[in-house]
């Protein structure tokens, strides 16, 4: 991805990666759901509609307060800021979802902080200076919290391809105008072209559709520090392909974000029963 950067901006990866995620969501879903509107199935009923455009609305505000706030802070201290939705999911839960987590899982939240604090700043010196760049990025955290909390607010109540398509149909459209001045030579390059393939396909369409699907299943404040495992698996990867390696303190905090996410998930059930009907 930040390959492709030296070729396009922020915004213009951010449309052509959730054009095509709603395009290959279209495509794979869209003949059977149009399917079932002929047999007198609605396509799409207004409350999934409503729920669709609400939790693209919510992504979209975390994606935009994100790239504007890397303009004037550090790639490092926005990657742990945005992170501490992880930490701010269970407490956005409560009002959303009208129920209290469980203690373990919001201990996980913490524990998972911890970690992802240590795998990405390492000590306080990171973060030592508040910068706009730093505000936006916690706007940005809150997003993506408010988001994970109303997925499982929704997904159960909804048909999660149709709950899908409206969301990534949304974030397509909202990020749409930057591809006005795009290059189209500029997309063939193969940097950029790889890097729209593998977020367009994969954490687009593939990873809306799997946290969807989930989220019907497993609590709001579990789902969001089983994500924040994406930069102790990124680490890892840098660390197997690239010959990329890990500090002492990367190590640990590599550790402590999948130990909290075993025991977030072990005890996701717990929410997910106590669930109001």
């Amino acid at each position: 991805m930040k390959a492709a950067l030296e070729y396009v901006t922020p915004f213009e990866l951010l449309a052509m990666r959730n054009l095509l995620g709603f395009l290959a969501l279209a495509v794979l879903w869209g003949p059977k759901l149009c399917k079932r509107a002929n047999n007198r199935d609605a396509f799409i009923d207004a409350y999934t509609m409503l729920a669709g455009v609400v939790l693209g609305a919510a992504l979209v505000a975390g994606l935009a307060l994100q790239v504007v706030g890397l303009q004037t802070t550090t790639s490092v201290k926005a990657g742990f800021i945005s992170g501490l939705y992880v930490i701010f999911t269970p407490f956005v839960a409560i009002p959303v979802l009208d129920r209290q987590p469980s203690l373990a899982v919001i201990l996980s939240a913490i524990a998972a902080t911890v970690g992802l604090f240590l795998l990405t700043v390492g000590d306080v010196k990171g973060i030592s200076s508040v910068s706009l760049g730093d505000v936006l990025n916690v706007g940005a955290a809150v997003s993506f919290a408010v988001h994970v909390a109303l997925t499982g607010k929704y997904a159960p109540r909804c048909d999660y391809k149709r709950l899908c398509l409206v969301e990534a149909f949304v974030k397509a459209l909202a990020f749409s105008p930057a591809l006005l001045r795009l290059d189209l030579e500029i997309v063939l390059v193969s940097k950029v072209a790889v890097a729209v393939l593998v977020t367009g396909l994969g954490a687009t369409a593939l990873g809306l559709a799997v946290q969807t699907w989930a989220q019907r299943r497993v609590s709001a404040p579990a789902t969001a520090v089983i994500f924040s495992s994406e930069p102790a698996f990124a680490g890892l990867f840098g660390l197997l392909l690239l010959g990329e390696s890990l500090s002492t303190r990367g190590l640990l905090g590599a550790g402590i974000l999948l130990i909290a996410i075993v025991v977030a998930a072990r005890h996701s059930s717990e929410d997910t029963l106590s669930a109001p009907a």
